[in-house]
């Protein structure tokens, strides 16, 4: 029987909108957004700020360093990361609603601590989560299985009494490898459907 629903946050609960964010805030070409998004957004270093072992000023520096013929590009991309991100409508009452059913509602997230510390205080469905773990607090990532068990412990969590939603196949499969129930996330009415499939409503 599931007791508890654990959410990813980003392509799931909030959109990371980089790209319309490059595109129509900053006014960058198709070309440099793409570019960008492949060898900033996407890098591996971006993957360290995921996992919090470095901070978003040495992360800005080796994109510097790394791409240097667009470095005016990457400060003004960091001069607004407020704007990086907006939470879907949905959210929050989906949440409230899983919470009157009376389920356990979580979140398991990928994310860098200063943009976190940014950004999910103006989030309104973090308030209606009974618990929360963000990769670069604990210095780990999905799809490691260690971040997964450590919401379990944390929470007092029975695996079998789980269900996990993410955007990223890798991530569902880590989770399903514990025991968990999986969601991979294509889109808010799939997601819901099969959500409410698997817990009976």
């Amino acid at each position: 029987m599931i007791k508890n629903i654990i959410f990813d946050v980003g392509g799931v609960l909030i959109d990371f909108r980089y790209e319309d964010y490059m595109l129509n805030d900053l006014g960058f070409s198709e070309e440099t957004t793409e570019y960008l998004s492949i060898h900033m957004v996407n890098s591996e270093t971006w993957a360290e700020l995921d996992r919090g072992v470095i901070s978003q000023e040495e992360a800005v520096n080796i994109f510097k360093e790394n791409l240097p013929d667009y470095k005016a590009e990457i400060d003004l991309f960091w001069s607004m990361p407020e704007k990086l991100v907006t939470e879907y409508p949905y959210s929050e009452p989906l949440f409230k609603s899983l919470k009157e059913a009376g389920y356990n509602v979580y979140i398991l997230s990928n994310y860098p601590q200063e943009l976190y510390e940014l950004h999910w205080k103006n989030f309104e469905f973090v308030k209606e989560a009974d618990g929360i773990v963000v990769s670069a607090l604990e210095k780990l990532t999905k799809p490691d299985e260690k971040i997964y068990r450590l919401l379990l412990d944390r929470f007092g969590l029975n695996a079998e009494e789980c269900v996990f939603t993410d955007d990223r196949e890798v991530n569902v499969s880590a989770a399903k490898s514990l025991g968990i129930h999986g969601i991979l996330f294509k889109n808010y009415e799939q997601a819901v459907k099969e959500l409410y499939k698997l817990i009976g409503r």
